[in-house]
């Protein structure tokens, strides 16, 4: 039941404003509205109240609707342990609001205020927790016995791919493959789900995304000329993009390197910041950079060549939005030049500002929210 709520529900709600109206109780808690991305005038809002919750009416735009028995203007969708999911569906402007009262007599009402552009909001419920199954201290940085010790799968070295017992005597290395491994434990254990693929992302978190009906190959055609190197030398969109040798013909195997860029990034950046010796660590940050920009053109091949997916599958978007977080705000920020050179700085703002770059930033824009992209990327 909880995987048919994370599947239907995305974009976590913006702004809510109370309203008090004579007998009927204003309410700023417990009641959650999520938004399917689709047109500009069309939306399906899914409303999530507690589990007991007999009577809700939902109105689009009338902020007087009169409480009414059982469930007026939504669908009951389904339940999961302690929630009820309503749905509703109905024209919309950008300065709609939605009204949502619980009950008939004593009834609590709340106003939300929608906003135009996508925002899936917070990655944590979609988000699997791992127990730690071994204190293990490798002597690099704190993110790679982070990953190490979140091996749940003891018994099958081919269920982590072998990475179980992989070393590297660059932590950071050993961090970014190690978190191959744990993607794969996380994709297997997962598979009864359907074809997914798994992804860590540090203190005990995991999530996994379904397949979107199409190709990786898919993929290179939506990547600007001026963005498919950060540097003279690097070789990853002819090796990972432009390739049909190398790797699962997935796109979301994109999302496995730049996951696992993005990890080994961080334990530089950790060991460093311990005054521990540096290695090779800026082609770690370097690469995440890198996928972040080939997993906005994996997004842009899945709107033209899988257009549902994006809605069908809102884990996707919140995987994205949570690892371009962690590349800007933390990798990005980094003010160690062993972790961050001129170059990708140089490539960032090529990203940012290029007109070649510009279908990229749209969609950012359309299917994470404006603000957040402002927040998040400066544009």
């Amino acid at each position: 039941m909880k995987v048919l709520l994370q599947s239907i529900m995305i974009t976590l709600l913006v702004l809510g404003c109370v309203q008090q109206k004579s007998q009927v109780k204003s309410d700023n808690t417990d009641i959650f509205v999520k938004l399917v991305p689709g047109s500009d005038s069309n939306i399906q809002a899914y409303v999530s109240v507690p589990k007991d919750t007999q009577d809700v009416t939902v109105c689009l735009n009338d902020t007087e609707c009169a409480p009414q028995s059982g469930y007026s203007g939504v669908d009951l969708v389904t339940e999961t342990s302690d929630r009820k999911i309503l749905k509703m569906q109905g024209e919309f402007s950008p300065d709609s609001t939605l009204t949502i009262i619980r009950g008939v007599s004593s009834a609590v009402r709340r106003i939300i205020k929608l906003k135009t552009g996508i925002d899936i909001g917070d990655i944590s419920e979609y988000l699997i927790k791992l127990p730690v199954v071994r204190n293990t201290k490798m002597g690099g940085g704190s993110v790679l016995d982070d990953v190490v010790q979140h091996y749940y799968d003891e018994n099958s070295v081919s269920a982590c791919m072998g990475y179980r017992n992989y070393s590297d005597s660059d932590s950071s290395t050993y961090a970014h493959e190690a978190t191959h491994g744990l993607n794969a434990c996380i994709k297997n254990k997962y598979s009864n789900q359907g074809q997914v693929y798994g992804f860590y992302l540090l203190n005990g978190n995991a999530i996994y995304v379904k397949y979107p009906s199409m190709s990786r190959t898919k993929i290179a055609g939506y990547v600007p000329q001026n963005l498919r190197k950060a540097n003279s030398v690097s070789d990853r969109f002819s090796m990972y993009i432009a390739s049909t040798q190398y790797g699962w013909d997935t796109p979301l195997y994109i999302f496995d390197e730049w996951t696992a860029y993005s990890n080994g990034a961080r334990e530089a950046i950790d060991k460093v910041n311990k005054g521990k010796s540096t290695n090779g660590f800026v082609k770690l940050g370097e690469g995440a950079l890198e996928f972040m920009v080939y997993a906005t053109a994996t997004g842009l091949a899945i709107e033209k060549n899988d257009p549902s997916y994006l809605q069908n599958e809102p884990k996707f978007l919140a995987l994205y939005k949570h690892l371009a977080t962690v590349l800007n705000k933390e990798i990005m920020s980094s003010s160690h030049n062993v972790v961050v050179d001129s170059e990708m700085k140089q490539y960032l703002e090529r990203f940012k500002t290029d007109s070649s770059a510009e279908a990229m930033r749209t969609w950012i824009k359309k299917y994470c929210g404006e603000q957040w992209t402002r927040d998040t990327f400066g544009f």
